[in-house]
Formats: C-alpha cells, sequence, structure tokens
C-alpha cells in the first residue's frame, strides 16, 4: 500500500473478514431463544461489531500510536469473542464444526491484524 493512498477498509481484507464474522454470528445467534441466555446473544453480536469499529478506527489515524492502540482493541475484541463462542458451543447452540469455522476465521483476523499493526509501527 502506497503511504499518499486513501485507505478504505470497505476494501481492507481484514475488515471484510471482520464483517463476513460479524453476519455469520448475527444469523447464528438468532436462534437463542432463552431469555436467560440473550445477554450471551448480545455479547456476541457487541464484540464482533466492535472488532470492525476498531479496524475502522485504527485506520482512520493518520497517528501510528493511534492506530496501533485501536487495532489492539480490535485483537481484545477478537479474543473476547473467542470467550463468548467457547461458551456458545457448550451451552449446544454451536456444533463442534461450527466452531472449529469461527476458530479458522478468529485465526485469520488475528494475522491480519498482527499486520496492519506491523504496516502501522513506525519504521527502525
Amino acid at each position: 500500500m502506497e503511504t499518499n493512498q486513501i485507505w478504505n477498509h470497505e476494501n481492507s481484507e481484514c475488515w471484510k473478514k471482520a464483517r463476513d464474522l460479524t453476519i455469520k454470528i448475527h444469523r447464528l445467534s438468532t436462534h437463542i431463544n432463552s431469555e436467560s441466555d440473550r445477554s450471551l446473544q448480545k455479547a456476541l453480536r457487541k464484540s464482533s461489531l466492535s472488532i470492525m469499529t476498531q479496524i475502522t478506527l485504527g485506520n482512520e489515524h493518520d497517528n501510528p500510536q493511534e492506530s496501533i492502540k485501536y487495532l489492539g482493541y480490535a485483537k481484545a475484541s477478537l479474543a473476547a469473542f473467542r470467550t463468548y463462542l467457547i461458551i456458545l458451543r457448550e451451552f449446544g447452540y454451536l456444533s463442534e464444526a461450527d466452531y472449529l469455522d469461527f476458530e479458522d476465521r478468529i485465526i485469520h483476523i488475528a494475522v491480519l491484524l498482527g499486520r496492519l499493526i506491523q504496516f502501522k509501527s513506525p519504521k527502525k
């Protein structure tokens, strides 16, 4: 990426993968019918949206330190999302195959976030 090129988060592979994750979890979580598990549904949806939002904010800053901070928040939201998935699987809302698919997606997004952080890091 050229430094003078305007970054568009909608064209970023990392952001697209986070968007796909959000869409998939929103569709899957509509099957959570138990009133007591609604907080889990909300937490899942909120954390997936947070991943996308933090990626966007991390790439909108001209200050590399601010960019890295927000991309770090995206990684933290990704970790929280993973924790909620483990609970979702334990409660029987998520099959092992779906869980493994999400794990693959999470790992891919984490790698892409790591690359973005490196790209944004000041060069020595």
